[in-house]
C-alpha cells in the first residue's frame, strides 16, 4: 500500500486533528478518535493523525498512488482552511513501499518453521515426548498471537486503530 505522512507544525495538534475527524463524520466518512490520536477511514484508504506537543502527524494509506494523491489532497485542503489567519503547512513525504520486506517476512517465517521441525525431530530420535509437546504448544501459542495481532492491527508489529475495531 502506497503511504505518505505529513508533519503539520502547530501548538494546537489535539485541536485541529478533533476538527478534522468531526468535519469527516460530518461529509459521511468514518472517524474514531482516542485522546491524541484519530483515524479517518475512506473508501480506498486511510488517514492516521497522531497529536504531538508541537505537531499533528498525519500517515495516509491508500489501495493504489491514485487514490493516496487524492486523499492527500482532501486533507491538504481541509489542514490548510482549518489553519485560518495561522496557515498550516502540510507537507507531505512519501514513503516507498519496500520490494524485499515480503520476501523477508516470508524467509523468516520459513527458518523459523525449519527450526521448531528441526528440534521437534530431534526431540522425537531422544524419544523425549513431553520436550515435543512443549515445542508444539509454543508453536501453536506463537501462530495464535501472530493471528490475533494481524487481526486487530491489520500488520504486523504495529498497533493502528481502525474503525472497525
Amino acid at each position: 500500500m502506497p503511504t505518505d505522512i505529513a508533519r503539520i507544525e502547530t501548538d494546537r495538534a489535539e485541536r485541529f486533528l478533533k476538527q478534522f475527524c468531526d468535519h469527516a463524520r460530518a461529509m459521511g466518512v468514518t472517524a474514531e478518535r482516542a485522546e491524541s490520536r484519530g483515524v479517518v477511514t475512506f473508501p480506498d484508504g486511510r488517514c492516521t493523525l497522531t497529536a504531538e506537543a508541537t505537531a499533528l502527524v498525519v500517515e495516509t494509506e491508500a489501495a493504489d498512488d491514485q487514490a493516496l494523491r487524492r486523499i492527500r489532497d482532501i486533507v491538504t485542503r481541509d489542514f490548510e482552511r482549518f489553519g485560518g489567519r495561522t496557515p498550516l503547512a502540510v507537507a507531505w513525504s512519501h514513503r516507498p513501499r519496500s520490494r524485499w520486506l515480503v520476501p523477508a517476512m516470508a524467509v523468516a517465517v520459513l527458518l523459523a518453521l525449519a527450526v521448531h521441525a528441526g528440534l521437534i525431530a530431534a526431540a522425537l530420535r531422544r524419544g523425549w515426548t513431553v520436550p515435543v509437546l512443549v515445542v508444539f504448544a509454543a508453536v501453536a501459542v506463537k501462530v495464535a498471537a501472530i493471528l490475533v495481532v494481524r487481526r486487530k492491527t491489520g500488520r504486523f508489529g504495529h498497533h493502528r486503530p481502525t474503525a472497525h475495531g
